[in-house]
Order: C-alpha cells, then sequence, then structure tokens
C-alpha cells in the first residue's frame, strides 16, 4: 500500500513538473492533457490545470475546477480572470478584490481589479487602485498598470 502511494505521488508530481515546462512553452493542451486525469489534491495541480485551461481559451472549465476545488488566493485570481474572460465583470471585481494583501498575486490582481472598475465605468475608483503601481518595481505587471492607467 505504501508502494502505490509513493508511486502516485511520484507519477502526480511528474504531471505537474511536465505540465509546468508545457505552459512556459506556450501549450496549454499539453499541460491539461498532463493533468486532466491526476488527482485534484495538489494545489499546485490545481493552478496549473486552471492557467492552462485559461490560456487554452476554455475560462469555463476554470470556473468549474476553482469552485469544486478551492486553491486559496491564487486560486482567486485564476478564477478572477476567468469571470473576467467571460465578461463577468462584477464576479471578476470580486475575485480580484479577494486577492488583495496576497503577495504571489497582489499585483496583478490589482490591475485586473482596476481593469473591471473601468469596465463597469468606475474610473476614479479604477485610478486609485492602480495609484501605488508607481512604486512597484520595474516589470512586466507595472508596465500593465501603466498601459492601465492610460487608458484610462
Amino acid at each position: 500500500m505504501i508502494c502505490l502511494a509513493l508511486l502516485l505521488f511520484a507519477t502526480t508530481a511528474d504531471n505537474i513538473a511536465a505540465a509546468k515546462s508545457a505552459l512556459e512553452d506556450g501549450l496549454p493542451a499539453v499541460a491539461i492533457n498532463k493533468l486532466e486525469g491526476s488527482p485534484r489534491t495538489a494545489k499546485d495541480a490545481v493552478l496549473i490545470l486552471a492557467r492552462a485551461y485559461l490560456d487554452d481559451g476554455k475560462p469555463d472549465k476554470v470556473v468549474d475546477l476553482l469552485r469544486s476545488h478551492p486553491a486559496g488566493a491564487a486560486g482567486d485570481f485564476w478564477l478572477a480572470q476567468a469571470y473576467a474572460a467571460l465578461g463577468q465583470w462584477d464576479a471578476a471585481l470580486e475575485m480580484y478584490q479577494a486577492c488583495d494583501g496576497e503577495p504571489s498575486v497582489s499585483r496583478g490582481a490589482a490591475v485586473g481589479q482596476a481593469r473591471m472598475l473601468r469596465n463597469l465605468g468606475r474610473n476614479q475608483e479604477a485610478l486609485a487602485v492602480l495609484e501605488p503601481a508607481k512604486d512597484w518595481p520595474e516589470d512586466s505587471v507595472r508596465s500593465l498598470a501603466g498601459f492601465e492607467r492610460a487608458e484610462i
């Protein structure tokens, strides 16, 4: 029994690593193939599968996955991304706001939150959300925040 559990753990870890590599190579369908049959007990597997579904243009599958397998603030971020892709701006805004203060996703969530506020016609609130972006380190998320401010 212990050997079977170790084998299952090793296989899951291998599938997670392969799926992550496939996503980095721009192959979401390969990542999905690696993870769809894997157990949903590993948070990493759920998050990678959610991102793969989104990258593959299947936001509805992200919603189904993360509603049945919550994955904390990072899961809330991917759920927000899925709602945004589906045009459900109020739901996306709520999920982006749930990510506030979570270091791994907070800056991306702030950009998403501002975008949803802009889509809802709440431009001043959107600008207020992006105000701290001026002090973020130079990277692609800060650039996105700058583009969002320019759009507003």
